[in-house]
């Protein structure tokens, strides 16, 4: 009764009794008394019951079950750590060996019951007295009714160091974790972790599971509320949780069921829209795209109906919206614009306007019109809201002229908003409305009218440009046979078409050569001219006007007409540019980066800093600071340092690349790296950055690779002409072989003598037995065939390239495989490295001078008297890069842009040409003689390079 009442003074009272009476008292012995003070949660009582049973020479039977109770277990479900202190130590002292993994009538158990109250102190206390008496805890016994167990309860507890202590307590005892189990609602580990935001815990998750050789259950949706991982990540907009769990999958080659759904109907492109997270859902179509999967753009959601797009525009996200309408245009996905069947009643159109957005406003009459659907501009939500209403509520002029015009345009009747509580502007513009308002009739003949005025007025227009055009054009030609400067007419021009009218491309790779063209015919086919090439008059035929542009260009001596013929190939490459670099993946931050570089050990200095850098660093605004130069950088420092940084990287002396057999100007990898670097493949991956870099920033790398470099970039399957850069003698030899027979005496056999890196010869044979066959006319096909084979697939740089391609893809966005191709990569990375001192010409800004004066006229004779290797040494001294755009240099960048090469009129002509290579400008004195300015010009292009100042 004392201990029920919880009486400690009569508790003791009792038990100082019974000793000086030596009586023993009742149900002692039986532990009942102790096992009521642990009932009670009352340490003070259960220490006096203790001292009791010592001081009589009891031994309390503290692991006994009593009601079902185990009294270790009941302490920790009471949560009291000193308690169980006692009862370890009194086991400890008693020699008593706890049943620490048994279970009561529910199936709970100690380990177990310690995490669930989060007790880490605890959890520590039991698996200490388990190793001090040689007891393996059940760290995987899972709970009879709700089928948890520790390790899920950790989870459960978001305790990460509770998580630790567990999984360490698994490996110190060889136990493998059953981490894929399942609680009765089916929840798991990693499934609780992501759930719980613990990126931390997540990532323990996924190295327990590679140390183990076990494939987490990342995509399990059989539980609960139909929840996944990745879905939960999505939920919690945690972006960096995204990346782990995409990158897991893809490690693993498992392709994750993005569109999947659960119970309430939410999945990934609906979450990242609602969270209004515009990286995440850029995030998930690039994952989509790469894994050949069809987003389902337009379901709804259970609860309240809303879909992707009117997420969006709720959120009032313009850029999500563009995002959403581009990728149903490239999937030929007709989204429903017109969609209202959701808790509100609200559709894209009036969400726009109720956010009183201008530009979704627009972008969702131009989509409706590109898909042919009516925009429903009538249509009222459940509180009777509707476009009109709500554009003039905000007063909103150029939103009411578009619903106006759409209107008007689709033969609507708009529903009009109350005209006494509108402003006088939108009061006259529904008058202006009004005005127009014709029977059916009457708007037919209106338009009918107007259309054949409209005929009317481009047949008379046409007329008269055909016949300005035949008149200039006649003129034009008439001063060209009569001129002796014809020789002067230089032309860049590779595209030629034929009679048949299909184009014809000439020379691809020769990007820089001057043609003369001689036109015969403007008029033998419409938007074509009839002509040939002067020095090569067997090459005639139609070439397309839209390629051509004419001008004049007068000065004091001669007024000569040149005829530029801009290449079909390179139109397409513009625009393949245009299209790389409108990927959302391309898009450069506004913020900057500011990276310090050591010119003096410029490779392994740079190396160290950008492979410390994010991607996603590395695609801001970047600018360079060299160590101990002042220079400023506004776009000339990172040019010179790519330039710079290019030629290191070509180097043969690194043994990261070699010569192509014996070509001096273009590299491939070595093979043998691995015997120079121990980590020549981290190497490679910091190159593949640099060369996306390159093209990210719209910087050029002084350094040539081969062809066939660029086509393994790209991931572009190899031929049997590729074979020529890799083994010229080899492929000589097939060609020999295809066109010759008698090929017995030659005396091959279906085998090939090979050296590797260190000199070993060893014979490959190139089919079973393939030494002892003999290769003849009749068997000759086959033995071509498997020698090319073999020498495709076996160059030996297979991981070098793996690394390139890591780096370069952590730049540049996938689907660029899709967009260009070998060439284009190769022009895009290197640019041109011939200049065409006409077109640098004609691209050239002037300030204080005109092309006309004596110092520039006696500027460009001296660009075009100087050798090719000191143009080029002019363009870096001007520009800090020798190479130029293969568009020309109308896209010469600087400062982030393009900005032309400039001539500025600054100093005497006692000074020298000042370069400010961030600005693409040349400070040039007024030099009165050639002699003066090449001179000049000579000696600063000498004297300014190699470092940079605030000059």
């Amino acid at each position: 009764m004392a201990i029920n009442n919880n009486n400690i003074k009569i508790i003791q009272l009792l038990l100082n009794y019974s000793s000086d009476k030596n009586i023993i008292l009742e149900n002692y012995t039986d532990d009942l008394l102790f096992n009521v003070a642990i009932n009670r949660n009352d340490i003070k009582i259960a220490n006096l019951l203790i001292d009791y049973a010592n001081e009589k020479n009891i031994t309390l039977n503290i692991d006994t079950i009593l009601y079902g109770k185990n009294p270790l277990l009941e302490v920790i479900s009471n949560n009291n750590i000193e308690m169980v202190k006692l009862l370890i130590n009194y086991s400890n002292e008693k020699n008593i060996i706890l049943k620490i993994n048994d279970k009561d009538i529910f199936g709970k158990y100690p380990l177990l019951e310690a995490v669930k109250i989060n007790n880490i102190e605890i959890v520590k206390l039991l698996i200490d007295y388990s190793n001090i008496n040689n007891i393996i805890l059940n760290v995987n016994e899972k709970i009879k009714y709700t089928h948890d167990n520790p390790l899920l309860k950790a989870f459960d507890k978001n305790n990460i160091e509770m998580v630790k202590l567990l999984i360490n307590y698994a490996i110190d005892k060889n136990i493998i974790l059953d981490i894929n189990d399942k609680s009765e609602n089916g929840n798991y580990l990693l499934l609780k972790s992501v759930d719980n935001n613990n990126i931390e815990m997540t990532k323990l998750l996924i190295d327990y599971a590679n140390t183990n050789n076990i494939i987490l259950n990342i995509d399990d949706k059989e539980n609960k509320n139909g929840d996944y991982p990745l879905l939960k990540a999505f939920d919690n907009n945690n972006i960096e949780m995204v990346k782990l769990l995409m990158n897991y999958a893809i490690d693993k080659n498992i392709r994750l069921n993005i569109n999947d759904k659960n119970k309430n109907g939410n999945y990934l492109l609906l979450k990242s829209i609602d969270n209004n997270n515009t990286e995440m859902t850029k995030l998930l179509i690039d994952y989509a795209n790469e894994n050949n999967i069809i987003l389902k753009i337009d379901d709804k959601e259970y609860k309240n109906g809303n879909y992707p797009l009117l997420m969006a525009i709720d959120n009032n996200n313009i850029e999500i919206t563009k995002i959403l309408i581009s990728y149903a245009s490239i999937y030929n996905i007709i989204l429903k614009i017109n969609d209202k069947e959701n808790k509100n009643g609200n559709y894209p159109l009036l969400m726009a306007i109720s956010n009183n957005n201008i530009e979704i406003t627009k972008l969702l009459i131009d989509y409706a019109n590109k898909i042919n659907t009516i925009l429903k501009i009538n249509a009222k939500n459940k509180i009777g809201s509707y476009p009109f209403q709500k554009a003039s509520n905000y007063n909103n002029i150029e939103i009411v002229r578009l619903l106006k015009n759409y209107a008007y345009d689709h033969k609507i009747k708009i529903l009009l908003y109350k005209l006494s509580d509108v402003s006088h502007e939108i009061y006259n513009i529904l008058m202006e409305k009004d005005k127009r308002k014709t029977n059916e009739q009457e708007l037919r003949e209106r338009i009918e009218k107007e259309l054949r005025k409209k005929i009317e007025k481009e047949v008379k227009e046409s007329l008269e440009r055909k016949y300005r055009e035949k008149r200039n054009n006649e003129q034009l030609l008439s001063n060209i046979y009569n001129s002796s400067s014809n020789t002067q007419l230089k032309t860049p021009t590779l595209i030629i078409a034929t009679r048949d009218f299909q184009a014809e491309e000439y020379d691809q790779l020769d990007i820089i050569k001057g043609e003369f063209l001689m036109v015969t015919n403007w008029y033998e086919k419409e938007g074509w001219i009839f002509g040939y090439r002067k020095d090569h008059p067997e090459e005639k035929g139609l070439f397309p006007k839209i390629f051509i542009k004419i001008y004049k260009e007068e000065n004091e001596s001669n007024s000569t007409t040149k005829f530029i013929i801009t290449p079909e190939y390179k139109i397409q490459f513009e625009n393949k540019i245009k299209k790389l670099r409108s990927q959302l993946d391309m898009q450069r931050a506004e913020t900057k980066l500011i990276i310090t570089i050591n010119r003096n050990n410029l490779f392994y200095n740079a190396y160290e800093i950008f492979m410390n850098h994010s991607p996603e660093d590395l695609k801001k605004v970047l600018r360079i600071r060299y160590e101990g130069e002042e220079g400023l950088d506004a776009g000339g420092l990172l040019r010179d340092f790519f330039y710079q940084l290019s030629k290191e990287i070509g180097n043969p002396n690194y043994s990261l690349f070699q010569y192509s057999n014996d070509n001096l100007y273009e590299l491939s990898i070595n093979p043998a790296s691995y015997t120079v670097y121990p980590n020549h493949l981290n190497y490679f991956k910091f190159i593949g950055r640099i060369l996306g870099l390159s093209i990210f920033h719209k910087q050029y790398l002084s350094v040539n690779f081969t062809i066939l470099f660029y086509k393994k970039l790209l991931d572009i399957p190899l031929e049997i002409s590729d074979l020529e850069f890799i083994d010229p003698e080899i492929y000589k030899n097939i060609n020999w072989l295809k066109e010759n027979e008698e090929t017995e005496n030659l005396c091959l056999t279906f085998s090939i003598d090979t050296e590797d890196c260190f000199g070993t010869h060893k014979k490959v044979e190139l089919k079973p037995n393939g030494a002892s066959i003999d290769v003849n006319d009749s068997n000759k096909n086959e033995y071509i065939e498997l020698l090319v084979k073999y020498k495709l697939n076996n160059l030996n740089d297979k991981e070098q390239f793996e690394a390139i391609k890591e780096g370069f893809y952590e730049i540049i966005p996938k689907n660029i495989k899709s967009i260009i191709n070998e060439f284009d990569l190769k022009y895009l990375i290197s640019g041109i490295n011939e200049i065409d001192v006409n077109d640098w010409e004609n691209n050239t800004d002037y300030e204080g001078y005109t092309k006309n004066d004596i110092t520039i006229v006696n500027f460009w004779k001296c660009v075009r008297d100087f050798k090719p290797e000191k143009q080029m040494k002019l363009l870096l001294f001007a520009t800090g890069n020798s190479q130029v755009p293969v568009t020309g240099f109308k896209d010469l960048q600087g400062s982030g842009k393009i900005q032309h090469f400039k001539l500025k009129r600054v100093g005497t002509p006692n000074d020298l040409p000042i370069s400010h290579t961030c600005f693409n400008r040349i400070d040039l004195p007024p030099y009165t003689t050639y002699t003066q300015l090449k001179q000049k010009l000579l000696l600063a292009i000498s004297e300014g390079m190699g470092g940079f100042s605030m000059e």
